[in-house]
């Protein structure tokens, strides 16, 4: 069923069979592994926590009105590639915290203010890293 949501995380629909309001964040709910087939709503600015601890591969499109994206991506164990994270976003503290298999790098917009350990936990990422150290 699409809910109406108007608050602190923006003004936007949402299917909610996908997502969930919990907690102060809409998290996702879905079985989908695709991200490119989770469309996460537009008009959303708050997207902390949002996928934690999914089974998600690939990453979905980060939508232009989000601002905050903390956690995001928390212990996505299966995750394997960085989406783009588009102007405008002004915070993305530990965006991909604990993403194991997270294997490409991705600039943070000229509008992030906070961007604090990103790439904590990313394990494949610090072993490229350490390729490249002399």
């Amino acid at each position: 069923m699409i809910k109406q949501y108007k608050g602190f995380l923006g003004e936007f629909q949402y299917d909610d069979t996908e997502f969930i309001e919990k907690n102060g964040a809409l998290r996702y709910i879905g079985k989908e592994t695709d991200g490119l087939k989770i469309k996460i709503p537009e008009g959303i600015v708050v997207c902390n926590h949002m996928f934690t601890d999914c089974n998600i591969v690939t990453p979905p499109v980060i939508p232009k009105t989000a601002k905050f994206c903390i956690l995001m991506f928390d212990s996505c164990a299966y995750l394997t590639e960085a989406p783009v994270i588009p102007q405008g976003v002004e915070d993305v503290d530990y965006i991909f915290y604990n993403c194991g298999l997270l294997r490409n790098f991705v600039l943070c917009p000229k509008s992030a203010q906070y961007y604090y350990g990103r790439y904590q936990g990313c394990s494949s990422i610090l072993q490229e890293i350490s390729n490249f150290v002399i």
